[in-house]
């Protein structure tokens, strides 16, 4: 067993879950806020995000920060990191915190919200809300938890931070591979050749 790996799994998911159930509990927060119709819409953009495979997520990143992204000019962000993969995880998982809390706000009634027309602001979140949902975040989180530890393509996709994908040619076919940075850069130095084309 690779001690080193599951120290990082277990860190990635950690990081990932406490972010994930933050975004989660705000975005309850602010949908509440919300008038019945937009409720409604943003509770199923949730669930649609939710639904995304981690592939597709994952890449749409790949497409606008990595190392030829769209955006990469822009913002100079190192999508190949542990940051990152926390944030895509997060961004994958956070409507399952939403999910639990409005849940758990649904057994809320409107008197007691009427009882006492100074609780409002922070103060009604501390002493109102909070409470009520602390264990849907604490079941969203073991979840969210479970789940981001399970998640094998997020950090699939993003563990060759060093690597540049080239294509090298072979009796008329492109055959894709991965070159190391540094060998890559051994091979240069030893044939004076273009560190961008390497051909077969």
């Amino acid at each position: 067993m690779n001690w080193t790996l599951l120290q990082n799994s277990l860190l990635v998911s950690t990081l990932a879950t406490l972010l994930s159930v933050g975004i989660g509990f705000l975005a309850a927060l602010w949908l509440s806020a919300l008038e019945g119709r937009w409720r409604d819409r943003m509770l199923l953009a949730a669930v649609v995000a939710l639904v995304l495979p981690p592939f597709l997520v994952t890449n749409c990143w790949l497409y606008l920060l990595g190392y030829t992204g769209v955006l990469k000019r822009w913002l100079p962000l190192n999508i190949y990191s542990l940051g990152a993969t926390v944030w895509i995880l997060a961004l994958l998982t956070w409507p399952i915190a939403l999910l639990f809390v409005l849940g758990a706000w649904q057994r809320l009634e409107p008197g007691l919200l009427e009882a006492d027309t100074a609780l409002t602001g922070t103060a009604l979140v501390r002493w109102l809300l909070w409470p009520l949902a602390k264990a849907a975040l604490g079941q969203a989180a073991v979840i969210t938890f479970v789940l981001a530890l399970n998640n094998f393509a997020v950090p699939a996709l993003l563990q060759f931070p060093d690597a540049i994908r080239i294509d090298v040619k072979a009796k008329h076919r492109k055959v894709p591979c991965h070159i190391d940075r540094e060998r890559q850069a051994d091979i240069t130095k030893a044939d004076n050749r273009d560190p961008d084309v390497v051909n077969a």
